[in-house]
């Protein structure tokens, strides 16, 4: 308590005024109050660049123009009906900054906004290269995406060469079963599984029974990078089998493409069997699938593994007439023959699709990558950037800060 009360002007109550107001942060002027014209008028005074130009003509016309409220002088262009103040090269970064953050517009809009207000050489060169290389922007305002040519995939040279493997799921639970696992051969299409969990070992003890001990061990085994198929154990047991295996590279469903396809017909399938769980339908719904005619190769699955086509329910038997008796090794040996015979036939090409594919992309050293889920609103469609750690062809190792991982472009 004190006796001793003076009035004090409003402009001198600093602490009362920045104690009852809110900050600058809260009210969203940041970007605006980060240009300070009286720290703008001391970095005019020694600036190299200014004095040159104020002794050699050019069409700038330069005057000394005092501030509101101050004794500083700006050193501005007054050839327009604006006066515009000289910007030291130091200063020039910040002062774009301060000026696009408002919005983020475009490199032309950009250039307009700056060079009402402000003024140095170079100006637009500047505000272009700068807009450019907005990381923001880069991440939110994309026009044209990357779009790669698809490379063709090799065609096997027998069946059961080379298969695909992946999970559906979650499904409906039935009988403690709530997934598929789905192993395709590339030459013949093939085989659908109920599983109850996706674990690395329930995975792998399933391709060992459905698969390794049906048709043998295939040479190539492709997967996604799903955490069932990351593990040490499941790259075990693709050595102790003796296949080769193969992931697809991150953010590329489509080098798994064939069995993905495969699952949309599936779940079509299924999902048409109203009132029926997944588990039960599941055994002639394959049935139909491996008996129904593919159009790209002219055949059906069961064809290419039977050499013969499968009776559905229903069908109305002929009874052929008696033929003269072969032996089991003959008609091993011609079937053999037949199935030599055999060739892949190669996939239906898609649609041709734009191609776009920036020459900076071979030499740069970060890149974003596009955000392909479900996004929430407002949600840049690009993470990043990334640093790019490797480059080969189409994939490039990109350095995710919690891991290292592949993508494909």
């Amino acid at each position: 308590y004190t006796t001793d009360i003076r009035h004090i002007k409003g402009v001198e109550k600093a602490v009362a005024d920045a104690l009852s107001r809110s900050p600058h942060s809260a009210l969203g002027f940041a970007p605006l109050l980060q240009i300070d014209l009286r720290g703008l008028a001391a970095a005019q005074r020694g600036d190299a660049e200014l004095s040159h130009l104020q002794t050699t003509p050019t069409a700038l016309k330069l005057e000394w123009l005092p501030l509101a409220g101050a004794e500083e002088t700006v050193c501005c262009n007054v050839s327009t009906d604006s006066a515009r103040p000289f910007v030291p090269s130091r200063l020039r970064r910040k002062v774009f900054t301060s000026m696009h953050t408002l919005s983020h517009p475009g490199i032309r809009a950009t250039q307009k906004l700056v060079t009402v207000c402000f003024i140095w050489p170079g100006i637009k060169r500047d505000v272009r290269q700068w807009t450019c290389e907005c990381v923001s922007c880069q991440r939110a305002k994309v026009q044209r995406h990357i779009m790669t040519p698809l490379v063709s995939f090799p065609t096997p040279d027998a069946r059961f060469d080379h298969i695909h493997v992946d999970i559906v799921g979650l499904l409906p639970p039935c009988e403690s079963h709530s997934y598929l696992l789905t192993m395709v051969d590339r030459f013949k299409r093939w085989e659908a599984v109920p599983i109850p969990d996706t674990t690395t070992e329930t995975v792998a003890r399933n391709i060992l029974q459905h698969w390794l001990f049906r048709f043998g061990v295939p040479s190539t085994i492709t997967t996604n990078r799903g955490s069932e198929f990351e593990p040490a154990l499941f790259a075990s047991f693709a050595h102790l089998v003796g296949t080769t295996r193969i992931r697809t590279t991150a953010y590329h469903p489509m080098s798994n493409g064939m069995v993905e396809r495969f699952h949309r017909q599936l779940k079509a399938a299924l999902m048409a069997n109203e009132g029926r769980s997944c588990v039960k339908a599941i055994p002639l719904v394959l049935l139909d699938i491996r008996t129904t005619l593919k159009a790209d190769i002219g055949c059906s699955a069961a064809g290419l593994v039977f050499g013969t086509t499968l009776h559905l329910p229903g069908q109305f038997f002929v009874l052929s007439q008696p033929q003269a008796q072969i032996a089991n090794g003959d008609y091993a040996s011609r079937l053999r023959d037949i199935m030599k015979g055999l060739r892949a036939t190669l996939p239906r090409q898609p649609a041709a699709r734009p191609i776009h594919v920036s020459t900076d992309l071979v030499s740069c050293t970060h890149v974003f990558v596009r955000h392909d889920a479900v996004r929430r609103p407002l949600q840049p469609p690009y993470d990043g950037p990334f640093m790019v750690l490797r480059l080969r062809n189409k994939m490039m190792t990109i350095d995710r800060r919690e891991m290292s991982c592949r993508s494909t472009a």
